[in-house]
């Protein structure tokens, strides 16, 4: 069996705050997890699968919203204070470049994080992680602290992933 960190190696020696989830018993509202599902979107569930695989659908119809979030806000961006996340993505697009997709970090995570027809993230907030926008085929990393230092840095991983393929 192979020796390998799970975490990055600077997080063994902090005091840390740890989640693991491969939302074994989802349902909105338990385990620390709460859906929400606004504007159309249609569901958030568990697949029955190896894995842990959460489906979070919207529909085809354009600006549905669908998201998972902690139920509580446990996490903040504070200096000396390290956050780590690991995921597995995969998505699947009524269109070629229609998704509006976010994965990451992001105080009081509420309807709206990602503005409808592409226009990005909101505008307040500490924000953090990788994201895609409607219009858009490329992934970018993105991230806020408040209403300053403001990154959005456009990845050139373009959207040619199909269903079941993760990135």
């Amino acid at each position: 069996m192979a020796n390998f960190a799970n975490y990055p190696s600077f997080l063994a020696e902090k005091d840390t705050f740890s989640i693991s989830s491969d939302f074994p018993n989802f349902a909105t509202g338990t385990d620390g997890w709460t859906s929400l599902v606004v504007d159309g979107g249609t569901s958030v569930a568990v697949n029955d699968a190896v894995g842990g695989i959460l489906t979070v659908t919207t529909g085809a119809t354009d600006n549905n919203e669908a998201m998972v979030r902690s139920t509580t806000e446990m996490f903040l961006a504070a200096a000396g204070k390290p956050m780590f996340c690991r995921v597995r993505l995969s998505w699947v697009e009524a269109n070629t470049d229609d998704g509006n997709i976010f994965v990451g970090f992001a105080s009081a995570a509420a309807a709206n994080l990602l503005v409808d027809d592409g226009a990005g993230v909101r505008v307040t907030g500490s924000i953090f992680g990788i994201c895609k926008f409607d219009g858009e085929t490329v992934w970018r990393g993105y991230s806020r602290n408040g209403a300053t230092n403001f990154t959005s840095t456009a990845s050139g991983r373009t959207n040619n992933g199909t269903s079941g393929t993760y990135i």
